[in-house]
């Protein structure tokens, strides 16, 4: 019944920056990608049962997976084409907001994790392989 609860919380706290992930293009996400992160760091601190480095990768893989997809769909416009088909100048155009767009997210990451140190919080313990 706590975990329920704590889910809901959870969830409801990083809706308003998860939908964006999947609706936006990568040169949008670009400014929900930071307070995702933060929301994410906030649960992590004050979560029962989502302060575990299993939970904490494993919401962090989801992230990075859906940012992928999303950075495939804009690449090949939902796969109606493929990036051979594709102008030159406007995919070396959306290359670099894909690009942009996963810089943000990792600087965002260590952002936090150079704030946790600092804070003397619990440090976000998970694989960076993802990022």
């Amino acid at each position: 019944m706590i975990e329920a609860r704590d889910n809901v919380r959870f969830l409801t706290s990083i809706e308003k920056y998860w939908d964006p992930l999947y609706r936006c293009e990568p040169k949008e996400m670009i400014e929900y990608i930071p307070p995702l992160l933060a929301v994410l760091r906030r649960v992590y601190n004050s979560s029962h049962f989502f302060n575990t480095s299993e939970r904490l990768t494993s919401f962090l893989s989801k992230v990075t997976n859906q940012l992928i997809f999303v950075s495939q769909n804009y690449l090949t416009d939902t796969y109606q084409k493929s990036i051979w088909s594709e102008d030159m100048a406007v995919l070396v155009r959306k290359i670099g907001e894909c690009k942009s767009m996963q810089d943000v997210y990792r600087s965002s990451y260590f952002q936090i994790q150079s704030e946790i140190e600092e804070g003397g919080e619990k440090p976000l313990t998970c694989s960076t392989n993802f990022l």
